[in-house]
């Protein structure tokens, strides 16, 4: 999966999902800009959390203030997330 078919699959589910800068892991092989920060807001606007993406051999790591997740499970999280900010 790439960042884009994961941060799509989270605005497919509501979120509005925002890049908020790029830095390199500095890992020997590694892309010049393998790790995004995003911003997730709920549909209405409210902030809930960031998130880390890092490109690595084919696949994605995820990284919340929670532990690194999926994402069926990443939006389940993130909706508990918008429903506590709600309340």
């Amino acid at each position: 999966m790439t960042r884009t078919e994961y941060t799509t699959q989270l605005r497919k589910a509501g979120f509005s999902v925002r890049p908020a800068w790029q830095a390199a892991s500095g890992e020997t092989g590694a892309a010049p800009r393998d790790i995004t920060c995003y911003l997730i807001y709920s549909a209405d606007g409210r902030y809930l959390t960031q998130l880390l993406v890092r490109d690595c051999e084919g696949d994605l790591d995820v990284f919340f203030a929670s532990p690194n997740l999926r994402t069926v499970d990443d939006i389940v999280f993130l909706k508990r997330l918008d429903r506590e900010a709600a309340a």
